[in-house]
């Protein structure tokens, strides 16, 4: 997938991860504070082994139970998993964004954006299911993407074996399942229901997800009374309106104006790549005897001037005032903005 930009995009993939991986490292063994209530939480349950519990499925729980196996049960070693996983995730987004056509700008920008985020950053730092349900939102979207550069049964079925895992380690992973039906059934993917591969990557994750709903179903169902009971009570007074304007800051403003400023772009660029049989202006119809071939006389032809990736560039930057000048700042202003954040976040998290 890195074949086009050459070493460069594979240098810009190592860094990035890496930079991810160091950062939550070093917090983790020379800062940070002792156990979060939610760790021991984890520890405990990963000495009881099950196919669910009540507050979620089993996924998170035999990874730390794994975790303790092998590393044993001290803050550093429980909290090098989410570390790993902000590392991976890191280099799902790079490749997301490289398979989207941006280059190694583009994917430091990117990976700066997933950095520099309050929330993500605290997300990583403590072992939670959080960080692998961030992992498996990106791998749901590369396969989503798969599934629609080639809709074939393979790609179907990787698509199914993603959110089967992602809903075993947190049922939040169904908003992900919602969206990819609606883009199924609002895009030309809804062709491929004719065919057998939606359904049997449905049914690949259902089977994958069985054994979180078959313990429910031996136990009363306790997840839907835990999800019931905290929607009534700890986030009774979360309304529509505050959960919008939380993201300001939880998101960072300046990541906000990134994802309009995109969107934007997206749906203004009209530009369309030239089919290889339009490169030239062929004349109309020539006769000819049967049998014969016919010939394009060299005079006729008229190539189609290609515009530089500078024009391209220029074209695309029309679009938002002021972009060229501001482009070279970029990582800066997403780091300055990631720690002004930051000193509201923490207050936040603890409620």
């Amino acid at each position: 997938m890195l074949e086009k930009d050459g070493a460069t995009g594979k240098i810009v993939l190592a860094g990035m991860a890496l930079l991810s991986l160091g950062v939550h490292l070093a917090v983790n063994a020379f800062g940070g504070y002792g156990y979060f209530r939610d760790e021991l939480y984890y520890i405990a349950c990963s000495k009881h082994l099950a196919a669910g519990y009540v507050d979620q499925p089993p996924l998170s729980i035999f990874v730390m139970a794994v975790t303790r196996l092998l590393l044993g049960d001290s803050v550093f070693a429980i909290r090098l998993v989410p570390a790993m996983v902000s590392s991976l995730s890191v280099i799902a987004l790079c490749l997301l964004v490289r398979r989207l056509g941006g280059k190694g700008m583009a994917m430091i920008i990117a990976s700066l954006c997933f950095l520099a985020s309050p929330l993500l950053l605290g997300t990583h730092t403590y072992y939670s299911m959080n960080s692998l349900d961030v992992l498996f939102w990106l791998l749901i979207t590369h396969a989503l993407l798969g599934v629609s550069e080639s809709p074939t049964l393979r790609a179907w079925l990787w698509l199914g074996a993603i959110l089967g895992i992602g809903l075993l380690n947190k049922t939040s992973v169904l908003w992900a399942a919602a969206g990819v039906v609606m883009a199924i059934l609002l895009t030309d993917l809804r062709r491929q229901l004719r065919h057998p591969g939606p359904y049997l990557a449905g049914a690949l994750a259902l089977l994958i997800f069985s054994p979180f709903v078959i313990w429910n179903l031996q136990y009363g169902l306790p997840h839907l009374e835990f999800l019931h009971n905290a929607t009534s009570g700890k986030y009774s007074s979360l309304t529509r309106v505050r959960f919008l304007t939380d993201q300001s800051v939880l998101d960072e403003p300046d990541r906000l104006l990134r994802r309009a400023a995109g969107a934007l772009r997206g749906v203004c660029s009209t530009g369309r790549k030239t089919p290889p049989r339009a490169r030239h202006r062929v004349p109309d119809r020539v006769r000819r005897a049967p049998g014969q071939r016919a010939r394009r006389p060299n005079t006729l032809r008229r190539p189609i001037r290609r515009s530089s990736a500078a024009a391209r560039s220029r074209s695309r930057d029309s679009l938002i005032p002021g972009a060229a000048s501001w482009r070279p700042w970029s990582p800066v202003l997403l780091i300055v903005t990631g720690m002004a954040c930051s000193r509201h976040w923490p207050c936040r998290f603890c409620r």
